[in-house]
């Protein structure tokens, strides 16, 4: 018995294959490089999160709610925490649920667009430069 190579093809064509089935999957996979509707989470924000977290996101002492432009409070909640606790509400708070009132993707955006815009730097913009 010999032993037999199978030539998949050259690296360029595979490299070229996998970069197509990632962008496929991202496509079809909800959150997966999908760019939030900012404008939007802005406006759901202003309608019903500012009451009690403010307009300029400092929150609201006597409801005790935190204050979003806190470098500290930022690093100390990552985003899955942050999304659990619109989506599901906090306990022994008035948060409430927001979960079947807003869409998962509205909640991404929201802690995306509104709440890291208030204190924590957002990934930087890939721009190109014209020359």
């Amino acid at each position: 018995m010999g032993t037999q190579v199978v030539q998949v093809g050259n690296s360029r064509n595979w490299i070229l294959r996998l970069t197509a089935a990632v962008a496929l999957i991202g496509m079809a996979a909800p959150g997966w490089g999908a760019t939030p509707d900012c404008a939007a989470a802005k406006k759901i924000y202003s309608e019903n999160c500012a009451v009690c977290h403010m307009a300029n996101g400092k929150g609201n002492t006597v409801l005790a709610t935190p204050d979003f432009t806190d470098p500290k409070w930022q690093a100390a909640h990552k985003d899955p925490e942050l999304i659990d606790a619109i989506t599901n509400g906090v306990k022994l708070t008035d948060m409430p649920p927001w979960k079947g009132q807003i869409t998962p993707a509205e909640i991404d955006a929201l802690v995306q667009c509104v709440i890291r815009a208030f204190g924590k730097k957002a990934a930087p913009a890939h721009h190109t430069s014209k020359k």
